[in-house]
């Protein structure tokens, strides 16, 4: 005999997305528009008005040489992920911003970028 249900009773299934066209897996934000697949990327800290607190502060005990490195290990996974200049965009002016907020300073994030072009 097989089973007609997969999950109990107990376990209520619910639909997360708003949208029949577009769904959150992990930190990917999916789309389908006309049958064409998009992706960016997809942090839910975004929506709230919560402090970054993945982000390294430069007045803690982390080194400052491996938290420039973050501004950059963010840009290749946004590179990664986005499907569209704009999105990657968008992403790297709301990670630069938060990054001047804590202290980091434009010139050491411009020179981390130019030491991997």
């Amino acid at each position: 005999m097989v089973p007609t249900i997969i999950y109990p009773k107990e376990l209520r299934l619910n639909k997360a997305n708003a949208s029949n066209t577009s769904a959150v897996f992990l930190d990917l934000y999916l789309s389908n528009d006309n049958g064409a697949i998009s992706s960016k990327t997809y942090d839910k800290l975004d929506d709230f008005d919560l402090s970054d607190v993945h982000l390294p502060f430069l007045d803690g005990d982390v080194p400052r040489p491996p938290s420039y490195g973050i501004y950059i290990s963010q840009l290749i996974r946004f590179s990664n992920v986005c499907s569209s200049v704009r999105d990657f965009n968008t992403r790297n002016l709301i990670l630069t911003e938060k990054l001047f907020k804590q202290g980091y300073r434009f010139h050491k994030l411009r020179k981390n970028i130019l030491q991997i072009l």
